[in-house]
């Protein structure tokens, strides 16, 4: 008797001592977390999204007898590796084809793990006409990795023209991260147009992106910093010779 009330108060006092955890972090959960309040209307909202991209995740027809045609001869293995390697854009179009093409896609870990998880960034990729550029194996590898591309910090952003993880800090303060305007990229690397029209490209959604909640309803295409340097420097066959045309 005595064993078992001493059980129980033991008992009683981790729960309390639980109850009192859990009361303290959610009291002082303003001082545990930094909240960006300034940040946030850079950010595409999830609901906006949801909304502009929808996705046909769980609709199938089961009256489609349709079979994937001279891509069914193949292995299923090849078949695998091939839809992974395969761009987004041309993924999700690929799904629209018939149930069989559907079901097939769906056979992929890594898309299942996508959609489950993390199925915004896949409607972000859509949404910002950045899919063609980026391969179903390359965003969920970025999404399982969890260091920023440039330093050791935890990368809790995405940065979809290259896909790539990013840091807080990185993302607000290193200009490699700071996309420019296809005419500002000509203009900085002495590119031509045709050279601005192979870079990785995103075309914004119209929304609030500043401090003075401002709504932005012009579509404008962006290209990525480092890769327009990239191109000017070949383009021009070396860093010297770019810096001179475009002085």
């Amino acid at each position: 008797m005595i064993e078992v009330e001493e059980e129980r108060t033991t008992q009683s006092k981790i729960v309390k001592t639980m109850e009192f955890n859990e009361q303290f972090v959610i009291s002082n959960l303003h001082h545990l977390t930094h909240h960006r309040t300034g940040f946030k209307g850079a950010m595409l909202e999830p609901v906006d999204l949801e909304r502009g991209c929808p996705l046909d995740n769980g609709r199938h027809d089961k009256r489609d007898t349709a079979t994937l045609g001279t891509l069914g001869t193949l292995p299923v293995e090849l078949i695998q590796t091939i839809l992974l390697d395969l761009d987004l854009q041309s993924l999700t179009s690929l799904r629209r084809v018939n149930r069989r093409t559907r079901l097939t896609i769906d056979t992929l870990w890594q898309y299942n793990e996508i959609i489950t998880y993390a199925s915004n960034s896949l409607r972000a990729a859509l949404s910002l006409n950045v899919g063609t550029s980026i391969s179903c194996r390359q965003l969920h590898r970025e999404l399982c990795s969890q260091e920023c591309v440039t330093c050791s910090r935890f990368g809790a952003f995405l940065y979809l023209l290259t896909c790539s993880r990013v840091c807080y800090v990185c993302l607000v303060e290193d200009p490699r991260f700071l996309p420019l305007t296809p005419k500002h990229a000509r203009i900085a690397f002495g590119l031509s147009s045709s050279e601005t029209g192979k870079l990785p490209t995103a075309i914004t959604l119209p929304g609030i992106y500043s401090h003075n909640s401002r709504v932005r309803r012009t579509r404008i295409s962006l290209v990525d910093r480092t890769s327009s340097r990239l191109a000017g420097i070949r383009f021009h066959k070396s860093v010297e010779q770019m810096e001179e045309y475009v002085h």
